[in-house]
């Protein structure tokens, strides 16, 4: 699973519940850590790999093969970009 725009990681905890894996992407450095700590609080921080880049940036095709469903939180998506 992957799902970009982490926060603080309670829909990627909410995600860790049920898929094998979650791969969420979390640009802002802070954000990143609450979440890894709340994913340690929740005992699922083995099932998730946070990773503090722009999504934009991160080479998805390194991934292929680990995720077979993604996730975009519409309320964090970058609306500046022409995308």
């Amino acid at each position: 699973m992957l799902e970009t725009c982490t926060g603080g990681g309670f829909t990627t905890i909410a995600l860790a519940k049920y898929a094998i894996h979650v791969y969420s992407v979390e640009i802002d450095k802070s954000r990143s850590g609450d979440a890894a700590q709340n994913a340690r609080i929740a005992r699922l921080a083995e099932k998730i790999t946070l990773i503090n880049s722009d999504i934009f940036e991160v080479p998805i095709r390194s991934l292929e093969g680990s995720i077979d469903a993604a996730l975009i939180d519409p309320d964090w998506s970058d609306s500046e970009r022409d995308q």
